[in-house]
C-alpha cells in the first residue's frame, strides 16, 4: 500500500479507537490521572510512565498528525498538536489541582509555622 492509504487507514482506526474506547473511557482515565497524581504528590510512589503514558493519550486523540512508534517495551504515541489533552483534561486538571492545594495548604497552616509553611510551600511548587 502507498504511504496515503496507510495514513487514511490510521485516521479511520484512532478515529475507531476513539469513538468505541476513548469517549467511553475518557472520565474514568481522567480521575485516575488525578488520583495518581495527587498520590504522588502525596509523597506515594507511582509508575511515572504509566502517568506520561494516559497524558500522551489524551494528547494524541484527534490530533490529525499524530503516529505511533515502537518503544523499547511498548508503543509510543507521537503527537503534533495536543489533542483533547486541552478540553478532556488539562481544566479537570487545574481545577483538581487548586481543591488539592486549596486542602493541603489549609492543613499545612494548621500544623507548621510561617517559614515552615513557606518552605513547604516552595518545595511544592519545584515539585510541580
Amino acid at each position: 500500500k502507498n504511504k496515503s492509504e496507510k495514513s487514511n487507514l490510521y485516521q479511520v482506526a484512532m478515529a475507531q479507537f476513539k469513538m468505541n474506547l476513548y469517549d467511553h473511557l475518557k472520565v474514568k482515565l481522567q480521575e485516575a490521572l488525578i488520583a495518581e497524581i495527587d498520590r504522588e504528590r502525596d509523597g506515594a510512589e507511582v509508575v511515572r510512565e504509566t502517568l506520561r503514558s494516559v497524558t500522551e493519550m489524551f494528547k494524541a486523540v484527534a490530533d490529525p498528525g499524530v503516529s505511533v512508534k515502537r518503544g523499547e517495551n511498548c508503543l509510543v504515541w507521537l503527537q503534533k498538536e495536543k489533542g483533547l489533552y486541552f478540553c478532556d483534561f488539562e481544566e479537570h486538571f487545574l481545577d483538581a489541582s487548586a481543591t488539592y492545594y486549596d486542602r493541603t495548604s489549609a492543613q499545612w497552616l494548621q500544623r507548621m509555622t510561617c517559614p515552615q509553611y513557606i518552605q513547604r510551600a516552595d518545595r511544592a511548587l519545584e515539585e510541580e
